[in-house]
C-alpha cells in the first residue's frame, strides 16, 4: 500500500460479514474442557455439525474452555451465538442460563423446563441384547458401567431374576487387577463395557474368546468400516448418532425460524449390533 494508505481486510469467516447471515450455533459437549476427542465424541459432534450446516447454519466449536453457570452467559455473548447445542450436559443451571439467552436443544443431557431435547432410548437395544443372552444360554452378566447409566438401568428393569447381573468399578487399575482375577478364576458369560484397549488385551493374553466364550460388549462401540467390529470385540451399543443429530438441528431449527415457539422431547433408539 501507498504511504499514508490503510489497508484493511474482513477474515473470511467472520459472521459478521456474511451476507445473508446464518444462525451461528455454538456446538457444547459437557462442559467444554476436552483436552482431545474420541471416537464416540467427534461422531456426536460432526453428525451435529453436518446437520445443522445443511439447514444453513454456521458452527462454532466451544471448547478449551471450562464451561459454568456463571460464565455461559459471557461465552454465549463473545461468540456471538445465536443458539446452542449441548451433548451430555448434566449440570442443569449451565443450560438453563444458556436458554435464557438464546434457543437451545440437548442431546442425553438431564432435562430441563422449557428446553427441547433429543435422547436415547436405550429400551430396545437393551431387550435385544437380554433376549441374546438367554437363547445362548448366558446367564452370568458382569457390568464394567455404572448402575446409574441408562442401559444398565434398562437392563435391571427388563431382568426377571433369569440372568444374575454383578457391577465391577472400572476403568480403575484396582477394578483391572480384579478383572484379571475373575476371568481367570470364574469368568462371566458375558461382559459390557469392556471396550477398552486394556479389557480386550486382557481377553487376548487369557485366550479367551469375546464371542464364543465370554461375549464382550462394548458400551458404547467403534465399528470399523461402520459396519465391521473390532477384532477384540462381539458386539456392540451404538448411540443413534445420525437420526439425533437430524431431530436435534431440526428443533434448533424451528426455535430459530418457527413463529410459535414450541418445546418438543424427541427420542432416538440406540442400536445393538452382533458379531455373526
Amino acid at each position: 500500500s501507498r504511504p499514508g494508505v490503510a489497508t484493511y481486510t474482513v477474515p473470511r469467516n467472520d459472521s459478521s460479514s456474511i451476507q445473508p447471515k446464518h444462525p451461528l450455533i455454538g456446538l457444547m459437549l459437557a462442559t467444554g474442557d476436552y483436552f482431545y476427542y474420541d471416537w464416540s465424541a467427534w461422531m456426536m459432534l460432526s453428525h451435529m455439525g453436518i446437520a445443522a450446516s445443511s439447514r444453513n447454519c454456521n458452527l462454532r466449536l466451544l471448547d478449551n474452555i471450562t464451561l459454568t453457570p456463571e460464565n455461559i452467559e459471557g461465552v454465549i455473548e463473545n461468540n456471538y451465538l445465536d443458539a446452542l447445542f449441548c451433548g451430555n450436559v448434566t449440570d442443569v443451571e449451565i443450560i438453563r442460563r444458556a436458554a435464557g439467552k438464546v434457543p437451545v436443544v440437548t442431546f442425553d443431557s438431564d432435562p430441563v423446563e422449557g428446553v427441547s431435547s433429543v435422547v436415547t432410548n436405550w429400551l430396545p437395544a437393551a431387550r435385544q441384547f437380554y433376549e441374546l443372552l438367554l437363547r445362548e444360554n448366558r446367564r452370568r452378566l458382569l457390568l464394567l458401567i455404572g448402575v446409574e447409566a441408562p442401559l444398565s438401568q434398562c437392563l435391571q428393569e427388563i431382568n426377571d431374576d433369569s440372568i444374575a447381573i454383578e457391577h465391577l468399578r472400572y476403568p480403575t487399575a484396582e477394578g483391572l487387577v480384579h478383572l484379571r482375577e475373575r476371568l481367570k478364576s470364574n469368568p462371566p458369560d458375558a461382559i459390557i463395557g469392556g471396550g477398552g484397549s486394556e479389557v480386550i488385551a486382557l481377553f487376548k493374553e487369557l485366550g479367551i474368546d469375546p464371542r464364543r466364550d465370554c461375549l464382550l460388549t462394548a458400551y458404547i462401540g467403534r465399528p470399523h468400516d461402520g459396519v465391521q467390529l473390532h477384532d477384540g470385540l462381539g458386539g456392540c451399543f451404538r448411540l443413534p448418532y445420525v437420526g439425533a443429530s437430524k431431530l436435534a438441528a431440526e428443533l434448533l431449527h424451528e426455535r430459530l425460524f418457527s413463529e410459535k415457539v414450541q418445546i418438543r422431547h424427541e427420542t432416538c433408539d440406540a442400536e445393538f449390533i452382533l458379531k455373526p
